[in-house]
């Protein structure tokens, strides 16, 4: 229902080159593109929500629905009550008892949907009271929470998203700072701001590098502006789209029977954009960096001619009258409102903190059972800071982003809120779809659809034990039979629910698809017919399987390598010893557990069993000499090396003789499986984990885009949070990675070659991030190995 056409945006492109070891960016100004990394193209993002639900204003049930509707498309980790007034965790699960009540119709949509028991797991009770004027206190299950997601084992960030005051996440930063490269905080700033404004002042001052969006206006352009006629106008979109629209439309509609969801932009922003690039436009709206000189300290009472930045923090730094002391109360009271700043003692001064959330005068007043201090006021403008401010980047808050003051961005005094706006039927027109879900359980060719088999491939492995008993395995078992070539393999890229009529089979062949280990071509058939054959024990399957595993070892060079096609063919890289995408590897992990015997290959005979053992010796010995050396030290692997010289080789134009930072993790994890490992083996790994070590690339984070032709891309931007990458290809003897498009001809920076490769090859990858982090400490503690040289 989402509509997926392209963002433009006017964003520099970053231009990477390596050089050894170490990489420098060159800025270039060029084309302007943007990803669309939202959780509607399948990107799934971790959030953690702290809401004010049941507080201060009906919009976060508005918004809490939204989010429980896209609950399939987002991993929610954590709902966190964090209220003014008497909200409590508690409304939080009224509304898991709605989205219960229409569970049933939405499960027939997705699978993917939470059930509301998992989501009541989730929703813990964040900060009541205010912790005081330090902006913490004591920590909450909701601040606890917090920590324990951002401390989890994801390679993901964790989105924080705070639709109330920013309480308990200041006391998460408080109590586990460890945790804040891990965070991506979207503030909804503005009126909240004004409730937290000390815990505000306390992350400003104290975690300068948090990455944060602070929509203090922006956020509005969800409910001003944009198209309002018909069906998109506030009232006439709840009354058509979401009353009547089961349980959780009737809360929705119980809550305000127009669009608020003032929140719903920092879940938006996740749904259809660029989440990593705030400057990027999306639904949940386009953002500038923060610059400095945002808070204001006055020393005395002010008149209507001082004036402070708008949405900034306003301190009152007052001299402390002599004989006030401690057991004295006073509060600045802001145009008659709520809350009051309560004065705090710090040395010799008496000090009131305020953010103000409109450009205006606001008139004060203080009271105070001082009587030297009982009715003093003053007043002060706020207003939006100068351009020659704006325009310059703060060297405090390098990850601070804020709603654009550009003027054309503007919907009336909210600045920013048309870049929210713009995409109104857009974020609308899919939110009606998904309201649509809760109305009626899917029907029709929809759901025909949805019952049809899913695409050919690995997942037909990870069904339940049952399963392969049923019907429907045994009519896609037939297929995977009659694709097995007489020499005993299976093409690849060939969705096997298809018949294999004679003209499908002929045209495979035609193709040139047949008789291959790469792309899982022969190993997944193999996997799935031992699996039936173990369900089923009917010896067709048997016998299929173990005329592919005679296959596997007539392909095995006598050097132990497999090439990627055979019979051999006459020209070509086919016959190279092929490591890219793990085509040999993939043989190998299927040859080392026939030859264990284990399930379900314990119908397989002693003596295959026996030949897969020795197949397995020989493909180990291969991996060991063609691991390569530079400068004496192993280092790791070519995509693919010369079936004789055993030389790195090329490959497809764009695949060059170069170290493999994919393919070779794994080689590596293979070793690592191996329960008593030789010495070689040992150096083997030790050395490729020292590479990988030394040639990961930090601080930037590479995406596939669509340009503003709609056209895929691929780009690396500079993000100092980002988690390490590897290059897809480096450059033997240098370790500079290299890129190269059909031309052949080798580039060390990847917009130097074309779009169309750029677009349609992954050049760069966080292959090796797990195998570094959690696989080679597990094997290092069983084998009680020395670190890596």
């Amino acid at each position: 229902m989402h509509n997926a056409t392209p963002i433009i945006s006017g964003s520099i492109l970053l231009r990477v080159l390596a050089i050894g070891a170490s990489t420098f960016y060159l800025v270039s100004a060029g084309a302007i593109v943007v990803a669309d990394d939202g959780a509607l193209e399948g990107r799934r993002h971790r959030i953690v929500v702290s809401s004010d639900i049941g507080g201060t204003d009906p919009d976060d049930v508005q918004s809490m629905v939204h989010l429980l509707i896209y609950a399939d498309s987002l991993d929610i980790e954590g709902l966190v009550s964090s209220p003014y007034g008497q909200g409590r965790k508690e409304h939080i699960m009224q509304v898991i008892d709605a989205y219960g009540h229409d569970l049933p119709n939405l499960k027939t949509y997705s699978d993917k949907y939470p059930t509301p028991d998992a989501l009541r797991a989730l929703c813990k009770q964040g900060a009541i009271d205010t912790p005081g004027d330090s902006g913490v206190g004591e920590s909450t299950e909701g601040s606890d929470w917090i920590i324990q997601c951002a401390k989890r084992e994801d390679s993901r960030p964790l989105n924080v998203l705070v639709w109330g005051g920013i309480d308990d996440l200041a006391q998460a930063l408080r109590d586990a700072p460890e945790i804040l490269p891990k965070l991506r905080v979207y503030f909804i700033g503005g009126p909240n701001k004004k409730w937290s404004v000390d815990a505000y002042n306390y992350i400003e001052q104290n975690h300068p590098y948090l990455w944060i969006i602070e929509a203090n206006a922006t956020y509005r352009g969800w409910f001003v502006g944009g198209n309002q006629k018909g069906e998109w106008n506030n009232k006439e979109f709840v009354a058509k789209h979401i009353a009547e629209h089961g349980a959780l439309g009737d809360f929705f509609v119980n809550a305000k029977d127009d669009i608020k969801m003032g929140d719903t932009p920092s879940v938006a922003r996740l749904l259809h954009g660029t989440p990593e690039d705030p400057s990027q436009p999306g639904w949940g709206g386009k953002y500038v960096p923060i610059w400095d000189g945002r808070k204001t300290i006055f020393d005395r009472l002010t008149t209507e001619a001082d004036t402070a930045e708008v949405f900034g923090v306003t301190e009152f730094a007052l001299p402390k009258p002599d004989d006030f002391s401690a057991q004295n109360t006073a509060s600045m009271i802001f145009d008659g409102g709520v809350p009051a700043s309560k004065g705090v003692i710090e040395g010799d001064v008496l000090r009131f903190r305020f953010s103000p959330r409109d450009a205006k005068v606001w008139s004060y007043v203080i009271k105070s059972d001082f009587a030297g201090l009982d009715g003093k006021s003053g007043k002060f403008e706020a207003v939006s800071p100068p351009i020659t401010r704006t325009g310059r980047r703060s060297t405090v808050h390098p990850n601070w982003w804020i709603d654009d003051p550009d003027p054309a961005v503007a919907e009336g005094v909210h600045p920013g809120a048309k870049s929210v706006n713009r995409w109104r039927e857009d974020f609308l027109r899919d939110f009606a779809g998904r309201m649509d879900r809760c109305q009626s359980a899917r029907s029709g060719d929809v759901a025909a659809r949805r019952s049809r088999p899913m695409r050919w491939g690995s997942d037909y492995l990870k069904r339940s034990p049952d399963w392969y008993k049923s019907a429907e395995a045994q009519a896609i078992a037939e297929n995977v039979l009659l694709y097995q070539s007489t020499e005993g393999a299976w093409p690849k890229n060939v969705d096997m629910n298809s018949p294999a009529t004679p003209e499908v089979l002929a045209q495979v062949v035609a193709d040139g698809k047949a008789n291959t280990i790469d792309n899982d071509g022969t190993t997944v058939p193999m996997r799935f017919l031992a699996l039936m054959a173990d369900a089923t024990n009917q010896e067709k399957y048997k016998k299929s399987f173990v005329r592919g595993l005679d296959y596997l070892f007539a392909a095995q060079y006598d050097n132990g390598g497999w090439p990627q096609f055979f019979p051999l063919r006459p020209r070509g890289y086919y016959s190279h010893i092929t490591y890219n995408d793990d085509a040999m590897m993939s043989v190998m992990f299927l040859l080392r557990e026939v030859a264990a015997g284990q399930a379900p290959y314990t119908f397989v005979d002693e003596g295959r069993r026996d030949k897969a053992a020795e197949a397995v010796r020989r493909g180990i010995d291969c991996i060991l000499k063609t691991q390569i050396k530079q400068d004496g030290k192993l280092t790791v692997w070519c995509a693919q090396h010369d079936e004789v010289t055993l030389a790195p080789a090329w490959a497809r134009n764009y695949e060059p003789p170069t170290l493999s930072g994919s393919e070779s993790v794994g080689i590596v994890r293979f070793l690592m499986d191996i329960e008593d490992p030789t010495p070689d083996e040992v150096a083997a790994i030790e050395g490729a984990v020292a590479w990988f070590e030394a040639v990961a690339i930090h601080g930037l984070r590479y995406q596939h885009i669509r340009t503003a032709e709609g056209l895929p891309d691929g780009v690396v931007v500079v993000d100092p949070s980002a988690g390490p990458l590897w290059a897809r290809f480096y450059e033997i003897g240098s370790n500079r990675p290299v890129f190269t498009g059909r031309d052949r001809v080798i580039h060390y920076s990847l917009d130097e070659i074309e779009r169309e490769r750029r677009g349609g090859y992954a050049f760069y990858g966080n292959w090796a991030a797990s195998l570094l982090a959690k696989d080679y400490p597990r094997w290092q503690a069983k084998h009680k190995t020395s670190t890596s040289p």
